[in-house]
C-alpha cells in the first residue's frame, strides 16, 4: 500500500511528462509551418512564370499571329520559367491557356 501512495504522490519524471504530451501539438505545428511555407513558395513560382508568359506575349504579339501561335508562345515562356519538378506536379491539370488581346 505504501509502495502505490508513494508511486502516485512522487512527482520525479514531471518534466519528461509534460514534455511528451506537449510534443504532439509542437509537432503538428511545425509540420503545417513547414507545409504552409512550401505552398506559398509553389503558388509564387507559378505565379512568377505565368506573368512571364503574360508578359512574353505582350511584349511579342502581333495582331497578325494566329491564336495557335499566341498559345504556343505562351506555353513555351511558362514552361521556361517553371522547374522539372514543378513541370510534373501541374502536368496534366492546366488542360488550356488562353491569351486575349484587348485595348484600343
Amino acid at each position: 500500500m505504501f509502495a502505490l501512495k508513494a508511486f502516485w504522490s512522487s512527482e520525479r519524471g514531471n518534466f519528461a511528462i509534460t514534455t511528451a504530451v506537449a510534443m504532439l501539438p509542437i509537432m503538428i505545428g511545425l509540420a503545417g509551418a513547414v507545409d504552409l511555407i512550401g505552398t506559398s513558395h509553389d503558388a509564387s513560382q507559378l505565379q512568377n512564370s505565368l506573368d512571364a508568359a503574360g508578359l512574353a506575349i505582350g511584349t511579342k504579339f502581333s495582331p497578325d499571329m494566329a491564336a495557335g501561335d499566341v498559345q504556343q508562345l505562351g506555353l513555351q515562356f511558362f514552361a521556361a520559367n517553371m522547374s522539372a519538378a514543378d513541370q510534373q506536379e501541374y502536368l496534366g491539370s492546366v488542360s488550356a491557356f488562353a491569351a486575349t488581346a484587348s485595348g484600343s
